[in-house]
């Protein structure tokens, strides 16, 4: 594409698609949808409003609306201390988010991190079980998102009331 001699470079997702453009250019306008990781944080724009260098662009601000849901989830089941959170390293700034919340909702957090292909979401879910989880939270995560037919299937079985970050895990019956 640098060949090509382009005008702006567009990207959207994880961490990663920002960094594979920097690399290609540090000159050429980067316009990012940043996802599951916050640009100001990590320092590729000083702010928003006024980004400098030749990045801007907007971001999910998933890992406030992480710690946002762990709390809406609690407060819809008040009785309820226990639970498991499934996440991988691309959701790593929400579950960070999700643990901090908490800790300050005096919540016992199972982490229950999806590393490795294939996924064995039946084994993560006997954990859940194994260790008393009481509920279920599904940090946003294009890599998890592929299975929430049986995500959505496993909470059921396992009888953990759960909060997602898509609507589409409902229609898939969560």
């Amino acid at each position: 594409m640098i060949r090509s001699k382009v005008d702006l470079l567009a990207v959207s997702g994880p961490e990663v698609a920002l960094q594979a453009a920097i690399g290609a250019s540090r000159t050429i306008p980067i316009v990012m949808l940043a996802n599951n990781f916050d640009p100001i944080v990590r320092g590729y724009v000083t702010n928003l409003a006024r980004p400098g260098g030749n990045i801007t662009g907007v971001f999910y601000r998933q890992p406030e609306l992480a710690a946002k849901q762990l709390e809406l989830l609690t407060q819809a089941f008040p009785e309820r201390t226990r639970v498991g959170v499934l996440w991988d390293s691309f959701s790593a700034d929400q579950f960070s988010a999700v643990e901090h919340a908490a800790k300050s909702l005096h919540l016992e957090l199972r982490s229950l991190k999806v590393e490795n292909l294939p996924y064995d979401f039946d084994a993560m879910f006997r954990t859940l079980a194994q260790g008393a989880s009481q509920m279920l939270h599904v940090l946003f995560n294009p890599l998890i998102s592929e299975h929430r037919p049986r995500v959505a299937e496993l909470a059921i079985q396992y009888r953990l009331p759960a909060i997602f970050t898509e609507k589409s895990y409902v229609e898939e019956g969560g």
